[in-house]
């Protein structure tokens, strides 16, 4: 999660949350804030604003909900290095030249 303000959208810090999705920031100085989260397969969150006084302020609770897009096929490609060095020996991939 991000903290943010909101006048310009500046960063101001980041936090994970625990394993139970806990999570505690301090903003550091008043101000308004707003969170954003992010997360694969998740639609993004964004809070809505937060005016800090002092640092005890509660955020809400957050709840993300899936995203309703998958992928639906990944093709992944690899080949070796052209020239690879080992401690003994140089190797040359020709199959691999460019």
């Amino acid at each position: 999660m991000i903290l943010l303000r909101t006048s310009d959208s500046a960063f101001v810090k980041t936090e994970l949350t625990d394993d139970a999705g806990a999570y505690s920031l301090s903003a550091g100085s008043s101000g308004s804030y707003f969170i954003k989260v992010l997360l694969t397969g998740y639609d993004a969150y964004r809070s809505e604003t937060v005016v800090v006084a002092d640092n005890n302020v509660a955020f809400p609770e957050i709840r993300l909900h899936e995203t309703n897009s998958k992928l639906k096929e990944v093709t992944v490609n690899a080949q070796k290095e052209f020239v690879e060095v080992h401690t003994d020996k140089l190797v040359v991939n020709v199959k691999n030249r460019k």
